[in-house]
């Protein structure tokens, strides 16, 4: 009997030891309980992050968070905004990825948004606005947008009036194949040409501001005519001799000289904006002259029509010549005339009926506008809201422009300064909870799993990250317990 105790004596003690691995281990954090936690900051333990980015280096993953492995996430978000870098240059957008897996969760981004913090641009990302009212009334086309909730710090923008355009057009013909003059830069190393375009086809009279010729083809290679001119006159001539000198009355008008002159095929046309300074009487016929002297070989096939029994054409090889060759080629050609400058002009920013400029007679004066107040006001109280798919509201700001008469308005050098801070929590996928959840590993991995932010931008400037908030709740591991080994003996004692 006494030997039977001692073995049972000794088998406790030996046991004892195991015995108690097999209760949970209370000492260790998180085991065998729950704990709700917020974490505030990012896994350095700093609560704020501020990014320098340039256009070299546009983005970082300096920001992370450390979120422990099989933890119940309930909500997730951080804010963000922008400063400018010590050249003054904002982010012109900005994309966030939470996990730098190569999608994209967040941006700041869009036609019209322009840059965070200085907003530049209109809403069709234009810096310039050219308004024409062809008829009394008003137009309501423009608008930029600003982040409803934006504290405004300073707002201005220039508004200027000028005359409308009315355009003329007129095509001879649809020829697929047409003559290269007066762009024959391959056949001659210069040039003078003129060409008649008919007072019956453009029937109306006033100041010149841009003169076109039609394109039928145009080479893959940049054109280049230097020494160009451009010169006008009336002239009472519906066909044109071989002299020059003979083909106009008076003077002829220089309205166009540059160095280089590099066309450019605009919808098959070929825009020369002219000084605004020749004006048409519409009781003759409109005489065009160019002259240039040096190229790069290009070609430019022109759209044209045939004028026999007329030879509305003639051109020589050189810029001094007296006379040359005429042809019955008549040119498709179109011409914007300048309108009228508006009257009694009304500008209403934001379409509130608040006039913030009345002019009385005519618009041919530049207003430079404060709109601090007038935003601020506007942005308390939104008309409408453009919602995007990341949280951001954006309010439209309308300008209403309306005039007694024909005219047209410039608006540009919009700048408007504000501070905005968005919250991220709206993100391509849902929300940014559920992104964060997709990135944590569930049981059995322990630890703690680190999130990058790749923070990328467009141009330069300053981005800060903060205000983080995400609650979780620790995880519940399952008591940990210590096996007894395979090799444990139990010996008797027979002595």
């Amino acid at each position: 009997m006494q030997r039977r105790v001692a073995i049972a004596c000794v088998f406790v003690l030996l046991i004892v030891p195991y015995l108690s691995t097999l209760v949970p281990t209370t000492g260790e954090r998180g085991r065998g309980e729950q704990k709700d936690l917020l974490i505030d900051s990012f896994s350095n333990g700093e609560r704020t992050i501020t990014l320098n980015l340039t256009e070299s280096k546009y983005y970082s993953t300096k920001a992370k968070f450390s979120i422990p492995n099989n933890s119940t996430i309930h909500n997730a978000t951080f804010r963000i905004t922008a400063f400018p870098n010590e050249r003054g240059s904002y982010p012109k957008w900005i994309k966030l990825d939470v996990g730098d897996d190569g999608t994209s969760d967040w941006m700041f981004r869009g036609r019209g948004y322009g840059s965070f913090g200085n907003q530049t641009v209109f809403s069709d990302d234009t810096k310039e606005k050219f308004v024409q009212l062809s008829s009394p009334g008003w137009d309501t086309s423009v608008k930029f947008y600003l982040p409803r909730n934006a504290t405004i710090d300073s707002a201005t923008m220039t508004v200027e009036g000028r005359r409308n355009i009315i355009s003329v057009t007129r095509r001879w013909s649809s020829y697929t194949w047409g003559p290269y003059e007066p762009f024959s830069g391959s056949y001659y190393n210069a040039m003078r040409f003129q060409t008649v375009f008919p007072r019956s086809a453009i029937n109306r009279a006033g100041y010149i501001d841009k003169i076109y010729f039609n394109v039928v083809s145009f080479p893959s290679t940049t054109p280049r005519y230097n020494n160009f001119k451009v010169y006008l006159a009336n002239t009472t001539k519906s066909s044109l001799s071989s002299t020059f000198s003979s083909n106009y009355h008076g003077n002829l008008v220089l309205v166009y000289s540059v160095s280089s002159f590099r066309p450019t095929n605009q919808n098959g046309w070929i825009p020369i904006d002219i000084d605004d300074i020749f004006y048409f009487n519409n009781t003759e016929n409109l005489l065009v002259e160019i002259r240039w002297s040096g190229d790069n070989g290009q070609n430019i096939r022109m759209g044209f029509g045939y004028g026999s029994p007329n030879r509305p054409t003639v051109y020589a090889s050189s810029t001094t010549a007296t006379s040359g060759s005429t042809t019955t080629y008549k040119y498709n050609f179109k011409i914007d005339f300048l309108g009228e400058f508006p009257h009694n002009a009304v500008v209403d920013f934001g379409n509130d009926g608040v006039k913030e400029l009345t002019v009385p007679g005519k618009f041919n004066t530049t207003h430079v506008f404060d709109l601090k107040d007038t935003l601020i006001n506007l942005l308390n109280n939104p008309p409408d809201l453009k919602k995007d798919d990341y949280g951001n509201d954006l309010v439209p700001v309308v300008i209403n422009l309306s005039s007694d008469t024909q005219g047209a308005f410039l608006l540009r050098d919009l700048r408007v300064y504000y501070s905005y801070i968005a919250t991220v929590d709206k993100v391509d996928n849902g929300r940014l909870v559920n992104v964060i959840r997709s990135l944590v590993p569930s049981w059995p991995n322990e630890g703690t799993t680190i999130i990058p932010i790749n923070v990328t931008i467009g141009g330069a400037g300053k981005i800060w990250l903060g205000d983080v908030k995400i609650a979780i709740t620790l995880p519940n591991y399952p008591p940990e317990f210590r096996p007894i080994p395979s090799n444990f003996t139990l010996y008797e004692d027979t002595s």
